[in-house]
């Protein structure tokens, strides 16, 4: 089953690679040889996960610098909204050129330049807003449980939960480290002692890697 979903994971990103080869890169206004070098990085960009996967330790911690794995995770989701809006594109343009056979005036080019600019503006946004909230420092979420029947002597206890750490090269120590600080920096002393859980994964990869 794995290898199976593994397979539609890779055919599906090669499909997108395909599309955004036809669509985006054939039509460019640059030699041959350029076109060729474009559509071999996209083809390295698209398969970000088949290599981390297969080549470079797994998905979860793949052993690799910290700043490779942000830069490839960057490079990866800006391809990843650049196809999403070149669908969108074309799909408007399909919409336009009917509502234009059917006797509507649209005096619209989606082909334009300064279109495409917009479409780059608005990719390399996003793409740099996702990479900000993967790599800021981790939330605490706080949340207040009601329960009816708990003894009196645990009213107000503060459990402190401390889930999936996966500290490797791209979530490094002093992360996890800054965030216990916080967590019980924040507890108010007038609760009991809080109780600490640890949970979930707590490291990937390479020790070494785990600076």
């Amino acid at each position: 089953m794995m290898s199976s979903d593994r397979h539609d994971d890779k055919s599906l990103l090669l499909r997108s690679f395909a599309y955004i080869a036809l669509r985006l890169i054939a039509p460019l206004p640059i030699t041959m040889t350029g076109k060729i070098c474009a559509a071999l990085l996209v083809l390295l960009i698209s398969l970000k996960h088949y290599f981390f996967q297969n080549f470079f330790g797994g998905l979860a911690s793949p052993d690799l610098p910290r700043i490779v794995i942000i830069l490839s995770g960057w490079l990866y989701v800006t391809l990843t909204f650049l196809f999403v809006l070149l669908v969108i594109r074309d799909i408007t343009g399909c919409l336009l050129w009917i509502a234009g056979k059917a006797g509507f005036s649209v005096n619209l080019s989606l082909t334009e330049l300064p279109f495409s600019l917009g479409i780059l503006l608005i990719v390399l946004l996003c793409s740099t807003y996702s990479l900000y909230e993967a790599i800021r420092r981790l939330d605490i979420k706080r949340m207040e449980v009601t329960l009816t029947r708990l003894p009196k002597a645990l009213d107000g206890l503060t459990i402190v939960q401390i889930t999936d750490l996966h500290v490797n090269a791209f979530n490094p120590a002093h992360k996890v480290k800054e965030l216990s600080k916080r967590s019980t920096a924040s507890t108010p002393i007038s609760f009991c002692s809080p109780v600490i859980l640890l949970t979930g994964q707590l490291s990937n990869g390479k020790r070494i890697l785990r600076p």
